[in-house]
């Protein structure tokens, strides 16, 4: 006698009757979501990245016997830092030394749209890293090229 609050054991078989009548609802979706993967890897440009991640530990010594040159607010200086890497100065002589635009299709471009596509590809992530100590903050310089060797 079976109570209406009890529930009824659980039946294996029952379960796969149910999948291998469904079975093309459960492949169908599966099959194309393979393909679809398998298109996109080949169609799809490869893109290599390279990043550092750089620390930047506050001053140790006691402000009483050395004062301080620079702000003590870190994120002011990693800001400032950002800005930097990111200057027009900067990228110009990264362009210049690396050869980023040297290609033929590249020959034409103005020198505002090289910075432009440079900064594009260069990420600056300000961030306190979880596995070092608390009093160190870093930042993360990421860059992205469609050629390994050049990121």
């Amino acid at each position: 006698m079976n109570t209406p609050n009890r529930p009824e054991s659980l039946n294996i078989g029952y379960y796969l009757t149910l999948l291998s009548r469904r079975r093309w609802y459960i492949l169908a979706p599966f099959c194309l979501a393979v393909a679809a993967g398998m298109a996109m890897a080949v169609v799809l440009p490869r893109i290599y990245e390279a990043s550092t991640l750089i620390l930047v530990q506050p001053q140790r010594v006691p402000e009483n016997i050395v004062t301080p040159v620079v702000d003590s607010n870190i994120e002011n200086r990693i800001s400032t830092l950002s800005q930097q890497i990111l200057s027009r100065s900067n990228l110009e002589r990264v362009i210049d030394q690396f050869k980023l635009f040297s290609d033929p299709k590249a020959a034409n471009m103005l020198m505002e749209d090289k910075l432009e596509s440079l900064r594009k590809r260069i990420k600056v992530e300000v961030g306190r890293p979880a596995r070092t100590r608390r009093d160190s903050d870093s930042f993360t310089i990421t860059y992205q090229d469609r050629d390994p060797q050049t990121a």
